[in-house]
Formats: C-alpha cells, structure tokens, sequence
C-alpha cells in the first residue's frame, strides 16, 4: 500500500512538472495543447476522487473497528457478571449445605443408644463413602494438574473452547457433589430413624420388664398367709428382681458407652467429611480461579491486539489524510498553472486565428487577382489579337504561371503546417502510448494493492472474526481505469483515422497541382489558336484548386 501511494505521489509529481513545462514552451497546436492539459486536469482529479474514496474507506474501517473493541468490551462486562453470578450461586449452595450439614450435626446429637450391628453397618458404609470420596478427591486433583498444565502450556490456544469445557466440567461436578450430597443426607436419615425405632423397641421392653417385676413384688407383699415354701419362693423372687435390675443397668451403661463411642466416631467422620468438603470447595475455587485467569489474559491478549489495531488504523488514516491534504495542494497549484496555461494558450489562439485571418484575406485577393487575369486572357483570346496581343498574352500566361508557383508556395507551406499537424498528431500518440502505458503500469498497481487487500481482510477476518470489505471500491477503480483506457485507445484510432484522411487530402491536392503544373507547361507548347481552350480550362482548374485549399484548410483547422 505505501508503495503504490509512494508511486501515486511520484506520478503526481511527474504531472506538475509536465504541466509546468509544457505551459512555458511556444506550441504549434494550442488546440492539441489545451486538450493534452484538460486530460491531464481530468486525471489529477480522478486521482483526488480516488484518494478521497481511499481515506473514508480507511475512516470508515476504523470505524468499524471501534465499534468492534466496543462489543468486546460489552463482552468482557457480561462474561464478569456472569461469572460473578456464578460465584454467588456456589457461595449460596455451600451455605445451605452448612446449615444441613450442622442440622444433621444436631440431630446425630439427639441419638442416645445405637445398635452394635447398625454400628457396623454405618462403620462400613462410611468407611466405603471415604474411600470413594478420597478417590473423587485425587482425581479432582489430578483435573487440577491437568488444567493447570494446560494453561501453562498453550497461553495462546483457544481460550473460548478451553472455557465451555471447564464450564462443563464444574458443572458435572456440581451435580456429581450434590447427588452425593444428596444420597448421604438420606442414607444417615435413614440410618437415625432405623436406630431411633430399635432404640424405642428396646426401651419399651425394659419398660415392660420393669413393670413385671413391679407387680410381681406387688403380689408377694400382699398374701401374707402363704405357705413356708412360699415364702422361700417369695424370697428368693426378691433377690433375683434385684439382680435382674442390676443386670439390665450394665446393660444400659455398656450400650451407652457403646453409643458414645459411636458418637465419638461420628464425629470424627463428620469432620472428616467436613475436611474433605473444604478441600472440594478450596478446589473448585482453584478451578474457578484458574478458568477466569484464563478467560482474563484472552481476552486481555484480544483486547491488546484490537487496541493496537485500532491505533495502527488511525496512524494510517492520519497519514492518508496529510498526503490528501499534500494532494490537494499539489492540485490547487496545477489548477492556477493551468489556468495560467489556458490563458497563455487563448492569446496564442487568437494570434494564430487573426494570422489565419489575414492570410485567407492574403489568399483571397491573389485568387481575385487570378480570376481577372483569367477573365482579361479570354477577352483577348476572343478577341483574337495580332502577335503583339499574343505576346501579351504570353507575358499575362506567364505572370499566370508566377501566380500559379505562389500557388504552390502556399500549397508547400500548408504542406509544411500539415506534417506539424502529423508530427504532432503523432506526438499526442506517444503521449497517448505514454499514458496507455501509465494506466496499465497503474492498474497492475491498483491490482496489486487489490490483492494486499484482500490479504489485509483475510487475515483481519481469521484474527477477530469479523470484517469490512473494499473489494466493490476497487473493482469500481479498476473498471474505471478499464473504461478510461478503452476511451483513450478510441481517441487514438479516431486521430489516427483523421490523420489518414487529412495525409490522403493532402496528396490529392499535391497530385491536382503537379497535372496543374504539367498542363500548363504543355500550354506553352501548343498553337495559339489552342489556347482559348487552355486558358478556360486553368480557370476551372484553379476554381478547382482553390475549392480543395479551403477544404483543406478547414481540415486542418478542425
């Protein structure tokens, strides 16, 4: 790109110092003159139009991308708040399972006896949901080495790609914890409220025990008149209640050292449990951390690039503006010299039109002159004089033929005007070839640039996922040229065709004075009772001549 605009100064440049050359010299077709400037005024300004078009498409691609850096910012806000959200959301859960958690504490608390073999069961199913909580640990742990070593290894992956899976991945795990959760809470639920049912059985029982013994000492106090062997019976019936009461407290006393062991178990579990839930939790924070770490440096990394994108564009747009700027005034000052040059160009024609002026007058009166000779030729022919009147006659013939070489003099000198106007007819088709030339070596250029620019688009478009094309505005440049080349190789055949025509002209007249000429010699030669005859026929001839010169000088005039 700066080296076609490098090109595009230069050839600016090569136009002003034409231009200025070219109004400074004397030229012989002021015509051809002011044409070749208005072309080239016509170019200059085709070329603002097109640096003009070049700069709003840079404006407008700044722009754009401005409004780009905007919504990635408006991205970058909604990510944060989404992710705020989500944190919320995840400090919200673990509150509410604390306070489940210290429900099920108080509730564990308020159980006074458990069974040995529900001990046991509870044992082993909490020993089996450690290990398998241990196991989902160490592999959230190794999830974490792996994330980690991923972020650490490619900062510059696909960071929107490595985010939706972590997003998937805390996802999955939420929901695996919280069924967890979920299947613990009613397994210990149910648990408690089996216990609490055995607990109830065995307590009624003792109850019911008691209240046996109770009525059985009843009865025995109150027949008095029973028999001796009775009364052994009686006694020993109130030794073996005793005994059996004291049994039933040992009973009592190991099952609640039993049920505090339990407890003290329970606890222990518990905070375990607990510690493993603070280690998930400082986990998932880890993971969070991490995912908007990552999510941060992308797109702090996107944001950079699109900044100093942005910030390339405007210095770009700022040095287009200043070379339009440099551009306009280079085209002010070739308008004032080609002002200058129209002016110089309209004095020199109306020189050259008062010389054609004069010179046609000039013409005129020796063809006036001519014609009475003519005319004073036949009177003297008709009226058939003696040889004085012939000699005469000879003498007028001969002033005739004087008249007939300043004839040809003119002819030459028209000759001469005629081989300007060819040279330079083929001058202005060296320049047209020049200019052919310069528009195929700027339209290679222009094709060039084209191609840079798509390069440009295309790897803007790879880089930020959206884009704003030129191409239409460069087609429309090179179709122009397209059209202005097409136009220019027209004028070229259309002079080339007049040039033909006027050379073709030319001949014609060159070929009707050479057999003027030549009759005229043969005129001298014949009998004078001839020259009647003769003299009538160098009048149409000369008639005739004078038609093709103002034809001819209307040709070349046009």
């Amino acid at each position: 790109m700066s080296s076609w605009l490098r090109n595009l100064q230069g050839q600016l440049t090569e136009l002003a110092s034409e231009v200025l050359s070219e109004a400074t010299e004397e030229v012989d077709d002021p015509e051809s003159e002011l044409q070749v400037a208005k072309k080239k005024c016509a170019e200059a300004e085709r070329q603002l139009a097109i640096e003009r078009t070049n700069a709003e498409t840079l404006l407008k691609k700044v722009a754009d991308l401005e409004e780009q850096l905007d919504a990635k910012n408006l991205e970058l806000d909604s990510l944060n708040a989404k992710y705020a959200v989500i944190i919320e959301s995840r400090d919200s859960q673990i509150r509410s399972l604390q306070v489940e958690l210290e429900r099920i504490r108080h509730v564990d608390e308020s159980v006074i006896v458990l069974h040995e073999d529900e001990e046991d069961n509870f044992l082993s199913d909490g020993s089996i949901r450690s290990a398998r909580m241990r196991e989902e640990i160490e592999q959230l742990r190794k999830e974490v080495t792996h994330w980690k070593r991923i972020a650490n290894e490619t900062p510059t992956a696909d960071h929107s790609k490595r985010i939706l899976e972590l997003e998937r991945k805390l996802i999955d795990q939420r929901s695996k914890s919280e069924a967890e959760m979920a299947a613990l809470v009613l397994a210990h639920n149910e648990n408690i409220k089996h216990l609490r049912e055995q607990y109830e059985a065995k307590i009624g029982e003792v109850q019911f025990h008691s209240s046996e013994g109770q009525n059985s000492t009843r009865a025995n106090s109150r027949t008095e008149e029973s028999d001796d062997w009775q009364k052994a019976w009686d006694d020993t019936d109130d030794i073996a209640l005793p005994r059996t009461a004291s049994a039933k407290n040992v009973s009592l006393e190991l099952l609640e050292e039993k049920h505090k062991e339990l407890l003290e178990r329970y606890t222990l579990l518990t905070a375990e449990v607990e510690t493993k839930r603070r280690e998930n939790k400082a986990r998932e924070e880890e993971i969070d951390r991490l995912t908007l770490q990552a999510i941060d440096s992308a797109l702090s990394d996107q944001l950079r690039d699109v900044r100093s994108e942005c910030e390339r564009l405007k210095e770009e747009a700022h040095t287009y503006n200043e070379r339009v700027q440099e551009s306009n005034e280079e085209i002010k000052k070739l308008r004032a010299e080609l002002e200058d040059a129209h002016a110089l160009l309209d004095v020199q024609r109306e020189k050259y039109e008062r010389e054609k002026e004069l010179e046609a007058e000039k013409n005129r009166l020796i063809l006036e002159e001519a014609s009475a000779e003519v005319e004073k030729i036949r009177l003297l022919a008709e009226s058939r004089m003696d040889p004085a009147g012939m000699e005469s006659l000879r003498q007028e013939l001969t002033e005739l033929s004087v008249i007939v070489a300043k004839q040809k003099e003119e002819v030459a000198e028209y000759q001469a005007k005629l081989d300007a106007a060819e040279s330079l007819l083929s001058e202005g088709s060296w320049d047209k070839d020049k200019e052919l030339e310069k528009l195929r070596r700027e339209n290679n250029e222009l094709t060039s640039a084209y191609n840079d620019l798509n390069e440009e688009f295309e790897s803007h478009k790879a880089e930020h996922g959206s884009v704003v094309t030129s191409n239409r505005d460069l087609t429309a440049r090179i179709d122009a040229l397209k059209a202005n080349l097409i136009e220019y190789e027209e004028r070229y055949e259309l002079c080339k065709a007049e040039n033909a025509e006027t050379v073709q002209q030319l001949e014609k007249l060159t070929n009707d004075f050479e057999r003027l000429r030549l009759s005229f010699e043969a005129s001298k030669s014949k009998p004078s009772n001839g020259s009647l005859d003769e003299v009538e026929r160098l009048r149409l001839e000369l008639e005739t001549s004078k038609d093709e010169r103002e034809r001819l000088r209307s040709d070349v005039n046009r």
